[in-house]
């Protein structure tokens, strides 16, 4: 239609002040953040080329993140609901750019996994074999989904790239959350390459 858009700025609903040290491992070492009900934690980096980030627990973990966020190489992160079938929902807000080549939502349910970025998150790239379940929210962001992995959710970015073997599915479950800035969104132009 050639309108423009109004697109809202991530507000980020907590303290950013620093609160726990950054996550920074390879190899076969393991970082396991417990949650128990309502949980918000702040730290500079994630930085992860092997191992396991493994969040568990039940309620919800508001995550912030002041640099960037890097799961590559052979790292993992799992969002495991502890007991099997409790609630718990993740939230993560990027100040910086998201990499990541495995982020595996166990609870099977894209509202549990959601990735906020602001304005300063410029980059979103998702490779890899792994299928990611969750939204993206991250509207400056130029977004990269690459590999074999499928994605079921729904992303608002700047711009999206699909490449590679990967499927990408909206779900419709996702109607259902309370998530204005999906709202009123459809796709203008599709280009299959």
């Amino acid at each position: 239609s050639g309108a423009d858009t109004d697109i809202s700025d991530v507000i980020v609903p907590m303290s950013t002040v620093l609160t726990h040290p950054s996550i920074k491992m390879s190899g076969a070492a393991v970082e396991t953040i417990v949650v128990a009900g309502n949980m918000d934690r702040a730290i500079g980096y994630i930085k992860a080329t092997g191992g396991a980030i493994t969040i568990t627990g039940s309620g919800r973990l508001r995550l912030y993140v002041e640099g960037e966020t890097s799961i590559s190489g052979t790292a993992t992160m799992h969002i495991t609901p502890s007991p099997a079938g409790a609630p718990l929902a993740v939230e993560i807000y990027a100040n910086g750019d998201v990499l990541l080549n495995s982020c595996v939502n166990q609870t099977g349910n894209a509202a549990n996994l959601g990735i906020f970025g602001t304005k300063n998150c410029k980059v979103v790239k998702y490779t890899g074999a792994s299928h990611f379940t969750g939204f993206m929210y991250v509207p400056y962001a130029a977004y990269d989904f690459s590999g074999q992995g499928d994605f079921l959710g729904a992303v608002v970015s700047g711009t999206i790239d699909v490449t590679g073997t990967g499927d990408f599915h909206y779900d419709e479950a996702l109607t259902k959350k309370s998530m204005p800035f999906l709202l009123g969104y459809r796709i203008l132009n599709w280009e299959e390459i």
